[in-house]
This record gives structure tokens, sequence and C-alpha cells, in this order.
């Protein structure tokens, strides 16, 4: 997928959030279905071959996305460096290189 064909996903989705919801609601109700729909995405993008495609949230958020990491950047680069002992260090890191493949 390119950039553009991502963009067009990303506001699909929050265009069905809208649709399925409908109007008048607080932001923050939108905005919590936008992120569990992005969750959804990121989990078919980053991990398709994986088990954690089919993780609830919950489980993602405690393995993948809470990680004890230290991000550094240097120059125009960003490092994300990751105990090689963590049981999903292989995982996010596969995780991001696929995404980062489809921009």
């Amino acid at each position: 997928m390119k950039i553009n064909q991502i963009t067009e996903q990303i506001i699909g989705a929050a265009i069905a959030v809208h649709r399925r919801l409908g109007p008048g609601l607080l932001e923050s109700a939108y905005e919590a279905c936008l992120a569990y729909e992005l969750l959804t995405w990121t989990q078919l993008l980053a991990f398709h071959d994986q088990p954690a495609r089919t993780w609830e949230p919950k489980r993602l958020r405690l393995r993948v996305l809470a990680v004890a990491a230290r991000l550094i950047t240097t120059g125009r680069r960003r490092i994300l460096r990751l105990s090689k002992r963590w049981p999903w260090a292989d995982l996010v890191t596969d995780g991001h290189h696929r995404i980062a493949a489809l921009t």
C-alpha cells in the first residue's frame, strides 16, 4: 500500500465510525471508536501472519503497545531500543518493519 491508500483507509474508517454512530455524540465517543478501528487496521497490516492479529485490544495494548523501550533521536533517524529479553521484541520489530515497508 502507498501512503495515499493508507490515508484513504484512515479517512474511510473515520467516516464509517461517524456513519455507524451518527451525529450528536461527544467527541470522546468518536475518538474511542476511531482508535479501536485504527488498532484493528494496525493488527491487519503489521501482524497479518502472526497470532497477534487476533488478540483482543487489551492483550495487544499490554504486550505490544506498552513497550519498555527507549526512543532515541539522532540526526534525522529514530531508533527504538528494545530489551532482547522482552518476549515480544521480535513481534514489535517485525510489525514495525512491515508498516514501514508500506510507505
